[in-house]
């Protein structure tokens, strides 16, 4: 693949594979949502991204661990890396960067530097929430933010169950 194409069938196929795990366990408790995770052997990032959502840190009894809503300004003379989410460079010059969560924080997205992205204005609200457009292959090794998030949850259900749950640490490297 050369450095400006865009795996575009495979960020579809790992979104759908988010989507439809998120379907499937609509309504479990977390704690259950997270043995199914560890327990299939084909699952990997996108599932494990599903036990991110905001709604079970309430469930969990944590406070909210995602941080500011937004990240620290940047200068005019920041770049945008539009050509990593769409494959071309931005054409837009001189435009303030903003410095955006590429896993939205809406989904549970972490404001931490391995899980920001610097577009300028124009493709940021074009980004908006896709998780179709997040560069899904850059994961495996852009996952410090998703370990610390689940390290807060994995706290929280320990304390509801009183038995010692682990990180899926196979899935957090796998995208199949």
């Amino acid at each position: 693949m050369s450095e400006t194409e865009i795996p575009f069938k495979s960020r579809m196929s790992y979104a759908h594979r988010y989507f439809e795990f998120l379907a499937k366990s609509e309504g479990e408790h977390w704690i259950e949502k997270l043995a199914q995770v560890e327990s299939a052997e084909t699952f990997g990032i996108p599932e494990v991204l599903t036990l991110l959502l905001p709604d079970h840190y309430v469930e969990l009894g944590i406070p909210d661990p995602r941080g500011p809503r937004s990240f620290a300004g940047t200068t005019i003379y920041s770049q945008c890396r539009s050509k990593e989410i769409w494959g071309y460079s931005c054409p837009f010059k001189g435009v303030k960067v903003h410095v955006d969560h590429l896993f939205p924080q809406s989904r549970g997205g972490l404001t931490h530097h391995t899980n920001a992205m610097h577009l300028c204005g124009f493709h940021n609200t074009s980004k908006f929430t896709d998780i179709h457009l997040i560069p899904w292959e850059k994961m495996p090794e852009n996952n410090e933010w998703i370990v610390i998030v689940l390290n807060r949850m994995l706290e929280g259900a320990q304390r509801l169950t009183k038995e010692k749950l682990y990180l899926p640490i196979k899935q957090l490297s796998n995208l199949n």
